[in-house]
């Protein structure tokens, strides 16, 4: 399938992929799964399936089995999706900051709370449209919160989906990583040089000697 193509191609080459957008596409839980079945998939930090219709729970178990290092993630206009897939979402991906179920009517209280108690760092959370949420979804919001409490402080180094370099950094880290790598092998084949010249130079004072 056209989803196992693109998934073998990331796979060898998509080392670097951060995002990944299939937003009104036609993907459905079988092609995802494929899709994600990949290396890369642990890599991808945002995930924009929004207007993806046929996306159901099985599919969020796949992402969330797959996807554990996810910041952001778009499920706008996934109808078919319950409180069973954001559940899954939430247990495996603790480290999101932004959740978008916009218009996810079948997505109810149990689904959000479990969201806003696994996922700490949670920064910015989209529900317009979920008809099915009521005031106990907003209460766990203010037992979440702590309202007036020195908890509500964070003092996280971990970069805000929110500042411009946030994608950049990254990259950064993996490009810092990468040259530390060629440093130590370049450091290495001067140490094997330098040993080789040192034998070749006792071995010739042992000629002159005899």
């Amino acid at each position: 399938s056209q989803c196992r193509s693109i998934g073998r191609g990331l796979h060898f080459g998509g080392r670097c992929l951060r995002v990944l957008n299939l937003r009104e596409s036609r993907v459905e839980d079988k092609g995802l799964e494929l899709l994600l079945k990949y290396r890369f998939a642990n890599l991808l930090q945002h995930l924009d399936l929004s207007r993806c219709e046929e996306i159901t729970d099985r599919g969020l178990s796949a992402v969330a089995t797959r996807c554990v290092g996810l910041r952001v993630l778009a499920l706008e206009c996934c109808f078919s999706i319950t409180d069973l897939g954001v559940k899954h979402i939430a247990k495996r991906c603790p480290n999101l900051m932004s959740v978008d179920l916009t218009r996810c009517a079948k997505v109810s209280d149990v689904g959000i709370q479990s969201i806003i108690s696994s996922c700490e760092n949670l920064e910015k959370l989209i529900l317009s449209g979920c008809k099915a949420l009521t005031d106990d979804a907003l209460a766990s919001f203010l037992a979440a919160l702590r309202v007036g409490s020195k908890s509500c402080t964070t003092t996280s180094k971990r970069p805000s989906i929110f500042d411009d370099d946030f994608y950049e950094s990254a990259d950064e880290d993996d490009e810092e990583e990468e040259e530390k790598e060629n440093g130590d092998h370049v450091n290495e084949k001067i140490k094997d040089e330098k040993e080789r010249e040192e034998k070749e130079t006792e071995i010739v004072i042992a000629k002159i000697m005899h």
